[in-house]
């Protein structure tokens, strides 16, 4: 498959992101207290990020206007290449490997359909269940 690069929305001109879950830096100038230097384009480099509940997904932390933002790569996957006319509210890992960030291992669902897919899977067991309900969106 050719990778596809799109921009980041929110980040036009500064970062892409591309169909095969990688992100880069585009080539820019910034001005700093000793003067203006050049950036060279680069794919920058993920960590991987532990949420509250202990799993991990691998994140990339993004610069504007001096300040930084972190962000989940398989969310920007999606937002970019998958549409959400359901306004679904989760991106599930179809294959359950969080480092996998292929389009194609991607798909928005619900908080009850994602949690349902790690229960029939095997990637979360019924001590991971609230209440042995489907999680729950915290306001």
């Amino acid at each position: 498959m050719k990778e596809i690069w799109k921009d980041i929305k929110g980040y036009e001109g500064l970062y892409q992101i591309s169909n095969k879950g990688r992100v880069k830096s585009l080539s820019r100038f910034i001005s700093s207290g000793k003067g203006k230097y050049k950036v060279e384009e680069k794919i920058k480099k993920p960590s991987k990020r532990m949420r509250k509940d202990g799993t991990c997904y691998m994140a990339v932390v993004l610069y504007k206007n001096n300040k930084y933002k972190n962000f989940y790569i398989h969310r920007l996957v999606a937002n970019a290449f998958l549409e959400n006319q359901d306004k679904k509210e989760t991106v599930n890992h179809i294959n359950g490997n969080k480092e996998d960030n292929r389009v194609e291992n991607l798909e928005w669902n619900t908080y009850f359909e994602n949690n349902n897919h790690a229960y029939i899977t095997g990637l979360n067991d019924s001590s991971h269940r609230r209440n042995n309900k489907s999680s729950f969106k915290v306001f």
